[in-house]
């Protein structure tokens, strides 16, 4: 009987070993695939953000359609970009993760079918296309990131290596603006325009604060000080007024959130014995008065308050926009064109401009029926992170992340096209974002009342390899 006992338990033990063996490697097996997979979309973000270089001084056609190599690789990158995303998102099963990440991914991919489709009667249809394929490439990061995603250090790694993207992006542009001589122009940007260089920028600084000061992420200690000189060199040299304010207003909100009550004691003490200080220095406010003075100065750009009260031109981009729209005003000229023949005479020049109106751009391009779906696509991911918050398993972090940005996305849209704007850095980081909240949302509710248990986060990663 003790022999059968020994024999019975030993091959219980033995059995046991060898499953918990078998299980250990296929964990690791998992781990290894799942790291492998963000690796490569860390690639594809860093290829994203760099390829969106653009010499201003290039060729073009009378329509504004660039045929330069630099074009062609831009167009080569976006397209292997695309087809590995489209790679990624076919292999990766579905399961109950969906039925969470359409919430947030499923009205723009409508609209992206929209805009295709807007391509048949656009005058413009190779460009049409190419900025739908762009709009479709950063729609496959997003839902690619939210699939692949399983904890807070995926976000951490991919927010890191988009960090860093931006931060050489502007390194590249602040040395070719220093190497040029910089000079009085504000339009001497090697190889971007002010306005795209002034938003990378912004965005880049707000992605280091939030990291820093949020996510509290070690790596975000080793690039913030170099990361936040390039950013605000490159800001200063672009005299971007939106790109300044809105990093002032979601700077300002991330250092909000990320104080304790006991810190807002303490600043708020600390602030009142520095202005009193600074009183006793200065009682006359000579300072305040200069500093007012130069920053007026700043922001004016040497415009004239007529100019600035006009938004810089734009009230009379705004008002030709709008006649370009009654001329198409259901269906729309076709994604990213903003006239019947591809071309408006504005300002001196005969070209397909943007209308400088992230909304005004999507009711334009694609018509009421897109501007709905555009404004549908926009709305639905808001609401659905708004709705996840009240799920106890949600990391809230990642969601007042993608808040913030977005509400840097929304001030953005008022005075540049955004993104169904040409692709940039900043479309690629609200992206980023939004695919880490979307895959956040959906791994807090795959786990909604289950204990953490080590085969829990198995099916976590069996979830998303």
């Amino acid at each position: 009987m003790n022999e059968y006992f020994l024999s019975e338990s030993g091959g219980n033990v033995f059995a046991r070993d060898s499953d918990s063996a078998a299980q250990d490697t296929t964990d690791t097996g998992l781990r290894v695939r799942a790291r492998a997979h963000l690796r490569i979309l860390a690639v594809v973000i860093w290829l994203m953000i760099l390829g969106t270089f653009t010499p201003l001084e290039r060729d073009e056609a009378a329509n504004g359609v660039a045929t330069d190599a630099f074009a062609r690789v831009k167009l080569v990158v976006r397209l292997v970009c695309l087809a590995v995303l489209s790679v990624s998102l076919v292999t990766i099963p579905r399961g109950d993760r969906w039925q969470t990440i359409k919430w947030f991914f499923g009205p723009m991919l409508v609209y992206i079918a929209w805009a295709f489709t807007s391509a048949s009667w656009s005058p413009l249809k190779s460009v049409s296309v190419g900025q739908a394929l762009s709009l479709l490439s950063l729609w496959a990061l997003g839902a690619s990131i939210a699939f692949r995603f399983r904890n807070d250090e995926d976000a951490a790694y991919l927010f890191k290596h988009a960090a860093g993207a931006l931060v050489v992006f502007n390194s590249v542009l602040l040395a070719a603006f220093v190497m040029s001589g910089g000079g009085d122009e504000r339009f001497s940007f090697a190889y971007a325009h002010p306005t795209a260089a002034g938003s990378t920028a912004s965005i880049g600084i707000l992605l280091l604060a939030m990291a820093l000061l949020q996510g509290k992420w070690s790596w975000a200690k080793w690039i913030f000080l170099p990361g936040m000189l390039v950013h605000l060199g490159v800001l200063i040299a672009a005299e971007s007024r939106t790109a300044l304010l809105l990093l002032i207003l979601c700077a300002g909100l991330t250092l909000l959130l990320s104080m304790r009550p006991g810190t807002w004691a303490v600043s708020f003490v600390a602030t009142s014995l520095l202005f009193s200080s600074y009183l006793f220095l200065d009682g006359g406010l000579e300072g305040v008065n200069e500093l007012g003075t130069d920053m007026t100065r700043y922001l004016e750009r040497g415009q004239t308050r007529d100019e600035l009260a006009a938004f810089s031109g734009r009230e009379e981009l705004w008002e030709v926009m709008w006649e370009s729209h009654r001329e198409a005003p259901v269906f729309g000229h076709g994604y990213f064109v903003t006239s019947r023949s591809g071309e408006l005479d504005i300002w001196g020049r005969e070209t397909n401009f943007t209308a400088h109106n992230m909304m005004f751009q999507a009711l334009i391009t694609t018509g009421y029926i897109g501007c709905l779906l555009f404004s549908w696509a926009l709305l639905q991911p808001l609401l659905a992170t708004f709705q996840s918050l009240s799920c106890q398993t949600l990391d809230k972090t990642l969601a007042l992340m993608w808040l913030n940005i977005a509400l840097w996305l929304v001030g953005w849209g008022l005075m540049d096209p955004g993104i169904v704007g040409p692709l940039a850095p900043n479309s690629v980081v609200i992206f980023v974002a939004l695919g880490l909240v979307a895959g956040n949302t959906a791994l807090a509710r795959e786990t909604w009342g289950q204990p953490e248990t080590p085969r829990s986060r198995a099916l976590q990663w069996e979830a998303t390899v």
